[in-house]
């Protein structure tokens, strides 16, 4: 009996031995093939998907360089060519954000510009990419996997704007002005151009450079409005 007790306990140890052995061996496996991927994905398989390539800390300037095989020297330049206009001056900041939601790698890129008298004038580049087929997805592409068009995206943020306007206006803290004529001195004549789209947390996010005005005695002034709009 206690042979046989003892036998019992001995098969026992070896399932579990070759239980932990098959875990391992899984595990293994599953890292290697979600570091396939990434190599698959990334240009250098050292750096991370999007990293920093230009850091000035007194002047609040960071800047991305995106590491996609086939599609990275594309943006990259234009990111680039976006960038050094203010890269060295003093009077802005660049920042950027960045987001894998599935296959869909998201980057957004920020400059507030504050040469001007007031508050930021805001300017984004955005890219929304498949890293499944390696390409930069098209508004159009995007918004198809939210199941929405631009023209609805269009009709959500004009309403956001006339609503929020409208009420200044019938406040009357600025007379005799329409909501179009409101946008025009902003030199916001078609929206759907300044529209950018970034994925966060699996919803859609849009940003547009949105200010409000206010009143206060005489003196008319703008303030900081957020310019980002997520869509449920």
């Amino acid at each position: 009996m206690k042979k046989r007790k003892k036998n019992n306990e001995n098969q026992i140890k070896i399932f579990i031995f070759i239980v932990a052995i098959f875990l391992l061996v899984l595990l293994i496996y599953g890292i290697s093939l979600l570091s396939n991927r990434n190599n698959n994905v990334l240009l250098d398989s050292s750096k991370p998907i999007v990293y920093t390539t230009y850091k000035n800390s007194e002047l609040n300037k960071d800047i991305p360089q995106v590491n996609i095989k086939k599609i990275s020297d594309d943006i990259n330049n234009q990111i680039i060519e976006f960038t050094n206009p203010y890269k060295d001056v003093e009077t802005n900041a660049i920042k950027y954000n960045y987001e894998v939601n599935g296959n869909v790698l998201s980057l957004i890129v920020i400059i507030e510009n504050y040469e001007i008298e007031g508050p930021a004038d805001t300017i984004f580049l955005s890219y929304n990419i498949d890293l499944k087929k390696l390409k930069v997805l098209s508004n159009e592409e995007l918004l198809k996997l939210f199941n929405y068009d631009e023209n609805t995206m269009l009709e959500t943020i004009n309403k956001n704007f006339n609503d929020y306007y409208q009420d200044e206006l019938d406040k009357r803290i600025i007379k005799n002005m329409t909501y179009e004529e409101y946008l025009n001195i902003h030199e916001i004549y078609d929206l759907r151009n300044q529209m950018y789209y970034y994925v966060k947390e699996g919803k859609l996010n849009i940003y547009v450079d949105f200010l409000e005005w206010a009143s206060e005695e005489t003196e008319d002034y703008f303030v900081d409005k957020s310019y980002i709009f997520e869509i449920q």
